[in-house]
């Protein structure tokens, strides 16, 4: 709870001011240059698809 409700306030804060489609990787592209924004989407997909890998195993482990 601490963590999502700031989370929020600042996902909402950055697109009334930056109204962009990207997201996260236009914002950081926008604040710090074209590496952080590489850097912060190329994180964003490797963890995303760590997570789907890991619910999976977790689910097929729990139906087994």
């Amino acid at each position: 709870m601490f963590f999502y409700i700031p989370s929020g306030i600042v996902v909402i804060y950055l697109s009334e001011q930056m109204p962009l489609e990207g997201g996260i990787y236009q914002w950081a592209k926008l604040s710090f240059g074209d590496l952080a924004g590489f850097l912060v989407a190329w994180n964003l997909w490797f963890w995303t698809v760590i997570l789907l890998s890991e619910v999976g195993i977790t689910v097929a482990n729990n139906l087994a």
